[in-house]
């Protein structure tokens, strides 16, 4: 038996939902959040909804807020 989540496992974007629990923020947070995203996406090469962010983008932003923030905190 399949079921229809094991369908989208690898699905390439991550929902609101994700982005809620990944960064521990409320709904609205997260739709602010990925519509900002959004709006920065280079190439706009997807169809997006409001609601989705491709992973790989999301996580390459993220990472870079997070190098940037670690650098300020060393005071470079």
């Amino acid at each position: 038996m399949v079921y229809i989540k094991d369908l989208y496992r690898d699905n390439p974007f991550y929902t609101v939902d994700d982005v809620m629990e990944i960064l521990s923020v409320s709904r609205s947070t997260a739709y602010r959040i990925i519509a900002n995203l959004q709006r920065k996406l280079p190439g706009a090469k997807y169809a997006l909804s409001p609601g989705e962010i491709p992973k790989d983008y999301f996580d390459k932003q993220l990472y870079a807020y997070s190098r940037k923030g670690q650098e300020d905190d060393k005071g470079n």
